[in-house]
């Protein structure tokens, strides 16, 4: 193989290497953020939160669901014992 040809193809792979290692950067995590019990109900009671799945078990909910953040929704997770005070904020704020 001429070594021109080598010489370009080493620097399509970089280019290449340069390109994915943009995107992974640029990509937004795909874990949602974990908020403790202060941070959930702070956000509920500010309205934040647009979308809320409660997952049941013996001891508690397994939270899952999506906040405000400007012009963006989070995605988010969070454990709540059983509260039905909790539960009675959330259908309060809609």
């Amino acid at each position: 193989m001429n070594q021109h040809v080598k010489t370009v193809l080493v620097w399509v792979v970089i280019l290449l290497a340069l390109v994915v290692v943009i995107q992974v950067v640029k990509s937004p995590a795909t874990r949602p953020k974990a908020l403790n019990l202060t941070q959930l109900y702070d956000a509920v009671e500010a309205g934040r939160v647009r979308e809320l799945t409660l997952t049941p078990d013996n001891v508690g909910y397994e939270i899952a669901g999506k906040e405000q953040e400007g012009d963006t929704e989070v995605p988010f997770t969070a454990y709540l014992v059983k509260d039905e005070q909790f539960i009675a904020k959330v259908r309060e704020k809609g």
